[in-house]
């Protein structure tokens, strides 16, 4: 979706394909390359990055004991999410170890426990990336540069019910680690940093009038996950973006903005229109149904009451089924994305993708007979419209499984 290097995008699966050239290099499974590298030099006993930390059973206990909490305060009772791209979230020790390890990026003497040079070290901690068309640092081989007062190397991290962060400045040999057992923390892992390292306080000249919708660049572009993206659409003024770290301009627009983990780039207000009008159309579609389905047993139950005979015109099963097929796609489709959230892998997920796809099948099989009915036979003026209704609604629903990738 991006040329290589003409974006940053904080990305889980960099660090897998990172595990995998570790693996190929290797020879070894990631944990155990970690475990013989790093853990062990480190002296990290109480640290494990297997993926259920079955080479580590007391690590295994204690994380079986620990619980999670929302800013709210409310206990997860389901905190424990395998994130598919491993070793993304994987690692699980205590605050000594994570200690320990930071400590070892910043070696006091000439001892290098990481590395046989310490000119590898050195190479690790400085500038790869510079914000765009500027000499000002951005990221070091994987940790973030970010401007305090004082200049720092970060990197974050939150699972389903933890949140963590390492900042450290390697210039005086200071830095720390925060762990919390809150998901999306803010205070420590926002508030600590600041209160020890001073604000955050970036700004640029954003000289054009570019306000309007942005998208992270870390976003997913097809498949069903890209729908997760719209959550972070974000509508933001001129005086915004000037708030931004960075902003690329060319011919009087801007091309995007970045802050240290992530670019934002601009939304068109066509695509923005096609967002909406596809929401619309799904609600739309809802209503019709539901109209549908209620409208067909109220007549049903009314017919029963006054035990009158039921009017069919044999095309009301199909009629009905494909309302009720429209609503199971809803329920489905609310199924698919509730386990997703919870980091459910994709292999359990393809039945609710394959569930969709039927659908769509269904609609235009639907579509296809319907106005072959239509042609062949005389129905009233009313049965017409609720049967071309109920078309409506199918292809409405079709359209939006095709549109968002709702099918794989």
């Amino acid at each position: 979706m991006d040329k290589p290097g003409s974006v940053v995008a904080y990305s889980n699966y960099g660090t897998a394909m990172a595990a995998y050239i570790v693996e190929l290099q290797s020879g070894q499974p990631f944990n155990k390359y970690v475990n013989e590298h790093i853990f062990k030099p480190l002296n990290m006993k109480e640290t494990s990055i297997h993926p259920s930390q079955h080479d580590n059973l007391n690590v295994l206990k204690k994380r079986n004991e620990i619980q999670g909490y929302t800013t709210s305060l409310k206990l997860i009772p389901k905190n424990r999410a395998y994130i598919s791209l491993y070793p993304a979230g994987a690692a699980i020790g205590t605050a000594e170890d994570a200690a320990k390890f930071l400590a070892a990026l910043m070696p006091v003497d000439h001892s290098n426990l990481l590395f046989t040079n310490k000119e590898t070290l050195d190479e690790m901690l400085s500038t790869s990336l510079y914000y765009d068309g500027t000499s000002t640092p951005r990221i070091a081989h994987g940790f973030f540069e970010v401007e305090y007062w004082v200049p720092v190397l970060e990197h974050a991290g939150s699972t389903a019910g933890f949140t963590s962060k390492f900042v450290f400045d390697p210039e005086s040999n200071f830095g720390f680690v925060v762990m919390t057992n809150q998901s999306n923390e803010m205070a420590y892992n926002i508030g600590l940093v600041q209160k020890v390292f001073g604000s955050s306080f970036s700004t640029n000249s954003v000289t054009s009038e570019s306000g309007g919708y942005y998208l992270p660049a870390r976003r997913v572009v097809s498949g069903f996950t890209k729908a997760y993206s719209m959550l972070s659409l974000q509508k933001y003024t001129t005086f915004d973006l000037s708030n931004f770290a960075n902003a690329v301009e060319r011919n009087g627009t801007v091309e995007k903005v970045s802050m240290s983990y992530n670019d934002f780039l601009p939304i068109s207000n066509l695509t923005i229109y096609l967002i909406k009008a596809s929401f619309i159309a799904l609600a739309v579609a809802i209503l019709l149904s539901l109209r549908a389905i209620i409208g067909y047993f109220i007549r049903l139950s009314k017919y029963k009451l006054k035990n009158w005979e039921r009017p069919g015109t044999g095309f009301d099963k199909y009629h009905i089924a494909i309302n009720i097929a429209s609503l199971a796609f809803i329920l489905n489709t609310i199924l698919l994305f509730m386990r997703a959230l919870g980091f459910a892998p994709y292999s359990s997920l393809r039945i609710h993708l394959i569930l969709n796809l039927l659908y769509v099948i269904l609609a235009v099989a639907y579509l296809v007979l319907m106005f072959y009915k239509l042609l062949k036979r005389s129905y009233s003026n009313k049965q017409k419209a609720v049967y071309i209704m109920s078309g409506m609604s199918a292809f409405l629903f079709a359209a939006f499984i095709m549109g968002w990738d709702l099918y794989f």
